[in-house]
Parts: structure tokens; sequence; C-alpha cells
């Protein structure tokens, strides 16, 4: 990850995917078979609900979906089995407001990816007929909480200018969507955001980011 995803751009500054993100789709996509969906030997959430094409449109269905891992209560703490770091969303949560409020990493970014993924699992809810659990639990399961906090936030790969990070949130939360819904992908969150690490410089460019102002300057 260090290697193909730092240094062959360069070095640190240079890199325009997230080698964090870069190592953990090069395990998927050549161990996907010793992996499974979330690198645990049991059903996950995220395996299960992907195992039902992440749909289940009864009030019924999702309250027993939900009962089986303890309910959206279990899920918010992280009492149920996942990838390690990202199943405790109140962990997450307030780490994640610490290193906002201490302004290491910009609030725009998650706060934007997280409502929009909202919005968006509520109108495929409401479209498919399925409660509002439905919509809380793609907020809560997968990478969604440690994907907004800790990896579309990391300052070399995302946009710099605050428009271009709204826009750069809003892309990975749909293409999350988009992946979840119609991908044979357990999970959209982390290629989510290397296909947004490559349309970056295009955001950069749109938005007139301060990578372009000094650019233009040092000219």
């Amino acid at each position: 990850a260090i290697f193909f995803g730092k240094l062959v751009f360069g070095g640190f500054g240079q890199n325009i995917f997230n080698p964090a993100a870069v190592g953990r789709a090069v395990i998927f996509a050549s161990f996907a078979g010793a992996t499974a969906a979330d690198i645990v030997t049991g059903a996950t959430p995220t395996s299960a609900m992907a195992a039902q094409n992440w749909i289940i449109n009864t009030s019924e269905g999702m309250n027993s979906f939900l009962s089986s891992f303890g309910g959206l209560g279990n899920m918010f703490v992280g009492l149920y089995p996942g990838a390690i770091g990202e199943t405790s969303s109140l962990m997450i949560l307030i780490v994640g407001v610490i290193l906002a409020y201490r302004k290491v990493i910009d609030w725009r970014v998650p706060v934007t990816y997280l409502a929009t993924l909202f919005v968006l699992a509520t109108g495929v809810g409401i479209i498919h007929g399925a409660p509002l659990s439905y919509s809380v639990f793609h907020l809560l399961t997968g990478g969604a909480m440690f994907g907004a906090f800790f990896m579309m936030t990391d300052p070399v790969t995302n946009p710099t200018s605050a428009a271009g990070r709204v826009l750069f949130a809003m892309g990975c939360a749909i293409i999350t969507i988009v992946l979840r819904l119609r991908s044979n992908l357990p999970e959209g969150v982390m290629y989510s955001i290397l296909i947004m690490n490559m349309m970056t410089p295009m955001i950069e460019s749109l938005t007139d980011g301060q990578q372009i102002k000094m650019k233009a300057k040092n000219i």
C-alpha cells in the first residue's frame, strides 16, 4: 500500500490515492475467499444485508434482521462482528468530534457524506417501502462512519477548498449507495473513496482549490 499508493507518485503529499484504501482494496481483490466480507468468519451485518441485495422492504423484516445483531443500539455501540476499527460508531463519533474541534479534520466532509448517504438511503427506502431504520442501518454498518471521519478527510487526497470537499463527500455517498445496491460487492465505502480520489484534481480545478492557486502563484 505504501509503495504503490504513495511512493510511486513521489512520496508524502504527492499521492492521489489513499494508501490505506489501496491496501485494503488489494487484499479484498486478491484474497476475497480468505477475507470473506468483513475479515471475520461469522456473518456480519454488512454481509448479511448484501446477501439480501441491500433491500428489506418491511418493518417486520427489518426488525427481525436487526434483532439478530442486537438491534441498532448494539450496532451504534459496536457489539457485533465486523472489520477492526469500524464497528463502534459511538467511539468513531467521539474521536471524530475531537479531531474536528481541534481542526485536524474538516467537519464538512463527514457531515456532508453521512447526510447525503442518509438522504439517499431514505429515498431508496421510501421507493421500496422500507422503514426509517433501513436508512440508519446504512450509516452504522460497514465502513461508512470510519471512512467518513478517518479516510475521506485525508488532506492529501481530498480537495483543499470547502466547496470541493463538499462535492467530494457527496460523490463518495452517491457511489457508496450505487455500489451497495447495484454491484456484487458487500460494501462500497472503500471503492467510493478511491474513485473520488481520482476526481480530486478535476474538483480542484472546478472550485479553484488552494493547490491551483499556489501553482499559479509559483508560476
